[in-house]
């Protein structure tokens, strides 16, 4: 996993949603999708330096099909840089067995 400049942990499994990354940084994805991290993209190994500075690359599975900001539509997964990047609030779910319906449920934790 590695780390976003706002101490956000990324790797794969993290659910994230993409968002701009600054005012004058664009996010490709205008809709601002939710999805999965599914794999590290062609530099979530190793940093790559461009005139922005590092940046690492992750491939998010999106909830939906989303459009590109090229127009481009029905992408359901993409390769994102991390700094488009932000993690989904962190929910406490307990697993719990109906006896009733026979079969698994998910019910929210309540401190």
């Amino acid at each position: 996993m590695t780390t976003h400049e706002h101490n956000d942990v990324f790797g794969i499994g993290a659910q994230v949603y993409v968002q701009a990354a600054s005012v004058d940084d664009a996010s490709p994805w205008p809709d601002e999708p939710s999805g999965v991290i599914v794999g590290s993209g062609g530099s979530a190994i190793n940093r790559v330096t461009n005139s922005g500075g590092p940046t690492r690359i992750w491939v998010v599975d999106f909830d939906s099909p989303q459009t590109h900001r090229d127009g481009s539509p029905g992408h359901r997964s993409a390769q994102v840089h991390e700094k488009y990047l932000h993690l989904a609030p962190a929910v406490d779910l307990a697993d719990t067995w109906s006896a009733e319906s026979g079969s698994a449920e998910t019910a929210a934790v309540e401190d």
